[in-house]
């Protein structure tokens, strides 16, 4: 899908400054901090029975626990084997998902796929290389990482939080979170972003942020999208 950017980078950091953020940008920490409660009895209702069952979900575990984008980062940096890389998952998408039983079961059957865990262990390494946007392409393909499915609105959380906290040594855009709230913030359409669109969507967040809060993290502007409407 090629688009035109509908709204210019001026236009969107006004928006955000005058009305949604009159105080000033978000801050990295304000971004780090944002979670929600999940279910752990959904997910390990939902769980493949060939996969050992994560601590996390266990019978004797909290019910309703307190996840924010801070913990998965802390669990992204150890990641060496497939069974990490679904620890991972789960974490990444009991933030994303929340206590919604039909979400949970739509991106628990991920995990049923054919050779999901190694999938998920290739692409989290490939993004770890430093090119979002191949990252993007790899798991949007049918030759590489692609899991029935698992698109883009929550395959980039997945790039995103495999890889955003370790960033800083490489020059391309980091990687963000381009779901359905980013994109109707920005006036696109809801579905189908291309491997192009993702990348001109980095360009344009890192603009945007240039332009509202220079030396600040990128993905203040994803979660500056995402907080017209909170889940």
């Amino acid at each position: 899908m090629e688009l035109s950017t509908p709204r210019s980078r001026s236009t969107t950091s006004s928006r955000y400054s005058g009305g949604k953020f009159p105080g000033g940008p978000p801050t990295d920490a304000d971004v780090r901090q944002q979670g929600f409660h999940w279910s752990t009895a959904q997910w390990r209702k939902r769980w493949p029975s060939e996969l050992a069952l994560p601590e996390q979900i266990h019978e004797e575990a909290p019910t309703r626990p307190y996840i924010t984008r801070q913990d998965v980062f802390d669990r992204a940096r150890r990641v060496e084997t497939p069974s990490d890389a679904v620890e991972l998952f789960l974490l990444m998408a009991a933030w994303g998902t929340g206590t919604k039983a039909r979400s949970i079961a739509r991106v628990a059957s991920v995990l049923h796929q054919d050779r999901a865990p190694e999938k998920l262990l290739s692409s989290h390494q490939a993004v770890l290389e430093g090119d979002a946007v191949e990252a993007y392409r790899r798991l949007y393909s049918r030759d590489h990482d692609r899991i029935k499915h698992f698109g883009p609105a929550f395959f980039t959380k997945w790039i995103y939080f495999s890889a955003y906290d370790t960033w800083d040594s490489h020059p391309a855009p980091a990687p963000l979170i381009l779901d359905k709230r980013v994109a109707e913030s920005l006036g696109w359409p809801t579905h189908g972003w291309s491997t192009d669109t993702y990348g001109k969507y980095l360009n344009l967040a890192t603009a945007v942020r240039d332009a509202w809060a220079p030396g600040e993290a990128t993905h203040i502007i994803e979660y500056a999208l995402f907080r017209p409407r909170e889940l």
